[in-house]
């Protein structure tokens, strides 16, 4: 028998999705996906051979965009609308949808009905299709199959081969050995939750940040907020004092401002100057905005009883 190796007309993904005309396959389907989340199926082979009510079922459907419900005898069936009509089906009738097309093709390329292609759920899956099944290989038997044909030159007497599969689901692995023709399968191992897609949501479950820690980032935003008032409030009271002492010194050093002045009043300016500077020098940002707001209506009191000052405080200071 000799082996013919074909590939999937842009249909190159596992996918299946399910439009309102038309079911898409591969490539097609999957870029549709984000406009067509809940009718567009990832990893059906998962809940092959279990139940809906199997924890595993349960926590893939919470991270899946489309629904799986639970069927006669607790099977998982997935539901998605088709037609304006909802669909229930088993993971074996899905995959009967991927494997139709993968019979097209392959009409397609051998001008043939196709008789003989592609263990029990697979099997099922074909017979939808009215595929009858011979024999099942697994997918990384039928990678060493397609290496060992492709480097049959290269390989001279019996080989080794490792194959490993890191899918968007799964993780499996084979050893073979090669000899000419013969392809024999020494172990197979894999895992139906370490694909690409667990890993991703892995990472995100990692990186989620707990309803405790969201509450606790929200208290720090609203402490920083007010803390944040507090400081522009303060900054605004100090520009104010500084602006305000800066005027004064300077309308003091003017001659007809002196000449208008009395003995006492002047004396009270010049007091309350340098109080207001040493605060403002000594103190600084250690002042409580109480006091340096008590310092502004002290000066803005003694700005309103004498009249030679020739400037107003900013109305957004005074209180």
């Amino acid at each position: 028998m000799e082996l013919i190796l074909f590939t999937m007309i842009k249909a190159t993904k596992t996918t299946p999705s399910f439009t309102d005309d038309q079911r898409l396959i591969g490539d097609a389907a999957k870029n549709q996906a984000a406009t067509n989340p809940e009718n567009t199926v990832l990893d059906a082979k998962r809940i092959i051979d279990r139940k809906f009510s199997d924890p595993v079922v349960q926590n893939d459907s919470m991270l899946s965009p489309f629904k799986v419900i639970a069927g006669v005898n607790d099977n998982p069936m997935i539901s998605v609308k088709y037609k304006d009509q909802e669909k229930k089906l088993c993971a074996e009738e899905i995959s009967s949808v991927v494997l139709s097309k993968i019979r097209e093709i392959a009409v397609t390329f051998l001008e043939l009905p196709v008789k003989n292609a592609i263990r029990k759920a697979t099997i099922d899956a074909g017979a939808i299709v009215r595929l009858n099944v011979m024999r099942i290989i697994n997918e990384l038997t039928a990678v060493a199959i397609s290496y060992g044909l492709d480097k049959r030159a290269e390989c001279a007497g019996e080989r080794n081969t490792f194959i490993f599969d890191l899918g968007s689901g799964t993780f499996d692995v084979s050893l073979l050995t090669i000899q000419d023709k013969v392809f024999q399968v020494k172990a197979t191992a894999g895992n139906t939750h370490l694909g690409v897609e667990d890993i991703d949501n892995r990472m995100v479950n990692y990186l989620r940040l707990s309803s405790k820690e969201i509450q606790e980032m929200i208290k720090e935003a609203e402490n920083y907020h007010v803390e944040d008032e507090k400081f522009l409030r303060k900054a605004n009271v100090m520009n104010a004092l500084h602006y305000c002492v800066y005027k004064m010194k300077n309308d003091l050093n003017k001659k007809d401002t002196n000449l208008k002045l009395s003995s006492q009043e002047n004396d009270k300016i010049n007091s309350a100057i340098k109080k207001d500077t040493n605060l403002l020098e000594i103190s600084n940002q250690q002042s409580e905005i109480d006091i340096l707001e008590n310092h502004l209506k002290d000066l803005e009191s003694i700005v309103a009883c004498i009249s030679v000052f020739d400037f107003s405080f900013p109305s957004t200071i005074s209180k």
